[in-house]
């Protein structure tokens, strides 16, 4: 019996495959004997889907197109007749819905088989088939132009197979701003059109999936309407429902501005006459544009408009403002306007609170209209006034203690000080007359003004000008007085000054002052011999100074006080003025002997009046020395050689004593700056008297006797608006009563030395003590090593109850040339 055994094995060229490839299937047929195979036929019917492309085979022929039959013939069983091979090529369709490819080949012959179970062969391809979805979601169902959006785009393969080559597309609506874009599988670029390469998506959880996040902004000026955005997903693997290949949101966009305005004034409190700015701004605080924006700013009734000025837009009227600023974006500098609103709040402004608000509006929807207005509050006040309610006068004789008496000469200052806080301007009319009795007449020309102009007529004198606020005008002039004036007549001007209290341009308030003087000049001297008795000769004017005569100048050598017991210790100045008929203005300095700092103070007295006043009233705590000099009605110093003065000290060391001051002459005083704020007064024995340079203390008890002597010794001169000269150096010699001498030096930074005499001080050789010994006395002399001048005192204290107590003044031996700087004040006390 003939018997064969043919086997066929089917292959593929492709372990997988999509819809719509190609695809070859190898049939191999082998006779594997032992004996030829006769009338060999394959079969293969392809499966639904599969379409035949080409045929072919090594050995006999093939024909069908879905059911293929191969006539291979007979076969040896040898190669290589023993061996067949059937090529089929096929195309997947490309809407195959199935899994696999699976495809049976049959082999059969004529001879009798040995092994039928190889007569057949199987291959199955996997048929990679997707559905890949998109979902698109936004973060937000409606939104304000202006505002952030995002949207979610999840990607997923519903299966069966792999998606291989998966991808996005986004393309964004016009305007939006692309602000980020994430994807939690492969990569996104793009700022309009959005393109996300995902790559592949398996069929199973969790690497099915990719999520792609892109985040926007709507533009501000987007016009309202709905925002439509598709995002479409793709994939090279064959997609078995296109439909869900796209997603579309929609979202409402609204536009919703809010525009605030906020309104400030250059002041919050103003005078009546001031001008005033107001400062308004706009802002657009979003999120969308604002569009046609408007300020109305309706000004309080009276107020005028000097200025408007916007940085955007423009602004109109007068009384009700009106500024159209247009559009406003809502990121800096264009999404604000500034306005500037100058006005003048007129002198006759109602006072009290003035209100002012402004309003804002726009075309678009306001989402907040509570920040739309705003107001200030402004506090009117008065207007700036002038103010003259004082006027000073000063008389000043030529020269300046003469008498007054017919043909005499009198020089007037009139000081017109501002003291309101309005500048008086030259308005129509004299801001000053002075109108003179019948018993004065003007002196043509004579009239001059620090500021502003001045007229004169016989019977009146007139100033006109402007006076800043505290500034002080001088009105100088001369008048004389007219013949048969008696002793005791009283000669009074009127003075008016005329001021603005509103500052509107007119004077509307006066101020007056009636000043006399009087007539004192005392009859001539009598003759004869029915004469009363002379009552003495009066003093000559000697050149040194000296405590026991009157003078311009006094010095107290010391004062002090306890600064929170006045009974322990403390000063009581004593100053008279000797002068019959005319007062006496005493300018008081309060020289610190430690630190050498002035303080001063003014005291007037009437003709023949005496005053005194203990230190710690004026200048409590403090030790040093006074100087009280006499100036005139302004504050010059003057010759008045009629001032007397004297002190009681009392230490709560024990030591007291009566001193009188030292008088310094008036010999001859130069005529003074008017114009200046100081005046230096040279003691040089010109000017005015000398004091000592060499000085000398004499009557020196014994230490050792009990005996405690205070040495005073003061350095004058110096600047009384600043500080007054130090010591600085002194050379000194200490003698006994055998004529004996022992030199000492000391060099001291105060003005004031103030120390017992002892075996301390002064620092000799041998001691003080050892120089005047027990039951002796000695004298001591200091000598200034700089030009300048000296004077003091020594106070004696002792334990002995026989012993002495007391002080005088130091003597002169030499004098010295000394000054004093002095601040000019008119006396308040006059």
């Amino acid at each position: 019996m003939v018997n064969s055994d043919v086997r066929i094995v089917k292959t593929a060229s492709k372990t997988s495959s999509r819809p719509g490839d190609d695809l070859t299937y190898t049939l191999t047929v082998t006779n594997l004997g032992p004996s030829d195979a006769t009338g060999v036929t394959v079969t293969d019917n392809l499966a639904a889907g599969l379409s035949l492309t080409n045929v072919s085979s090594t050995q006999g022929t093939c024909s069908g197109t879905q059911n293929i039959t191969c006539n291979i013939g007979n076969m040896g069983t040898t190669a290589p007749s023993n061996t067949v091979i059937i090529t089929m090529a096929v195309k997947i369709d490309a809407n195959f819905q199935g899994v696999t490819a699976a495809n049976t080949a049959v082999v059969s012959s004529t001879s009798n088989d040995s092994t039928p179970g190889n007569n057949s062969s199987t291959v199955t391809v996997p048929v990679i088939n997707s559905d890949v979805r998109i979902v698109k979601t936004a973060s937000k169902s409606s939104l304000m132009a202006g505002e952030d959006l995002t949207y979610t785009l999840t990607v997923t393969n519903l299966g069966p197979s792999d998606a291989i080559g998966v991808k996005v597309n986004d393309e964004l609506p016009p305007g939006l701003t692309l602000r980020s874009i994430t994807t939690s599988k492969g990569s996104c670029s793009g700022t309009q059109s959005i393109a996300c390469d995902i790559g592949d998506l398996t069929s199973s959880a969790p690497s099915n999936t990719a999520t792609i996040t892109i985040s926007v902004t709507v533009p501000t000026s987007f016009s309202a309407g709905s925002l439509a955005n598709t995002a479409v997903v793709s994939s090279t693997s064959n997609d078995s429902n296109p439909g869900n290949n796209s997603s579309t949101v929609n979202t409402p966009v609204a536009r919703n501005s809010d525009v605030r305005i906020s309104k400030a004034t250059s002041k919050n409190v103003v005078r009546a006459g001031d001008d005033l700015t107001f400062m308004l701004t706009v802002t657009n605080l979003g999120p969308s544009d604002a569009i046609g924006v408007t300020v109305t700013d309706t000004l309080p009734a009276g107020l005028t408009v000097r200025n408007i000025t916007t940085n955007r837009g423009t602004c109109s009227g007068t009384q009700t403002i009106t500024c159209n600023i247009g559009d406003l974006t809502t990121t800096a500098p264009s999404n604000s306007a500034t306005i500037t609103i100058a006005v003048n709040v007129p002198t006759s402004f109602p006072l009290g609170t003035m209100t002012n608000t402004a309003v804002v509006s726009s075309t678009s929807p306001d989402s907040n209209s509570g920040n739309n207005t705003s107001s200030v509050n402004v506090t009117v006040n008065p207007p700036p006034s002038a103010n003259f309610r004082t006027v000073d006068v000063t008389i000043r004789n030529s020269p300046l203690d003469i008498c007054v008496d017919s043909g005499t000469v009198i020089n007037v200052e009139v000081r017109l000080t501002n003291t309101g806080d309005g500048v008086q301007q030259n308005n129509p009319g004299p801001e000053f007359i002075a109108m003179l009795p019948v018993q004065l007449t003007a002196i043509n020309n004579s009239c001059s003004a620090t500021g502003g102009s001045c007229s004169v007529t016989s019977t009146q004198i007139e100033w006109n000008g402007t006076v800043a606020v505290g500034q002080t005008i001088r009105i100088n002039y001369q008048v004389k007085v007219k013949s048969g004036i008696t002793v005791g007549t009283r000669m009074c001007t009127d003075f008016v000054v005329n001021y603005d209290t509103n500052s509107d341009g007119a004077n509307d308030a006066t101020t007056m002052l009636n000043n006399c003087i009087t007539a004192n000049c005392a009859p001539p001297p009598c003759e004869g011999n029915n004469c009363p008795p002379s009552v003495g000769t009066p003093l000559p004017p000697e050149t040194p100074s000296s405590d026991l005569k009157p003078g311009s100048i006094l010095i107290f050598p010391i004062y002090t006080s306890d600064p929170s017991i006045g009974s322990r210790q403390n000063t009581r100045i004593n100053l008279t003025n000797t002068d019959l008929l005319r007062p006496a203005f005493v300018h008081l300095f309060f020289v610190d002997g430690t630190t050498c700092s002035v303080a001063d103070n003014y005291i007037c007295l009437t003709p023949n009046q005496t005053t005194s006043f203990l230190a710690s009233d004026l200048d409590p705590g403090v030790t040093g020395y006074i100087i009280a000099v006499a100036v005139d009605s302004l504050g010059y110093p003057a010759s008045f050689n009629y001032l007397i003065g004297d002190s009681y000290i009392k230490l709560s060391s024990g030591h007291s004593a009566n001193l009188a001051a030292e008088s310094v002459w008036a010999l001859n005083i130069p005529a003074w700056n008017l114009t200046s704020s100081t005046a230096t007064i040279n003691l040089n024995g010109t000017q005015y008297s000398q004091l000592g340079r060499v000085v000398a203390a004499d009557n020196l008890p014994s230490t050792e006797d009990g005996n405690s002597t205070l040495l005073i010794l003061d350095r004058i001169g110096g600047d009384m608006t600043n500080v007054a000269d130090n010591i600085g150096s002194i050379f000194g010699l200490v003698y006994n009563d055998v004529e004996n001498s022992f030199s000492f030096t000391t060099t001291q930074q105060s003005c004031q030395i103030r120390l017992p005499l002892s075996s301390s001080f002064p620092r000799s050789t041998p001691r003080y003590n050892q120089i005047i010994p027990a039951g002796r006395t000695g004298w001591i002399k200091f000598t200034l090593q700089n030009e300048g001048a000296l004077l003091g005192a020594t106070i004696n204290n002792t334990v002995n109850p026989n012993g002495f107590r007391g002080g005088h003044s130091l003597h002169k031996i030499t004098l010295g040339t000394t000054s004093l700087t002095i601040p000019i004040v008119i006396p308040p006390c006059q």
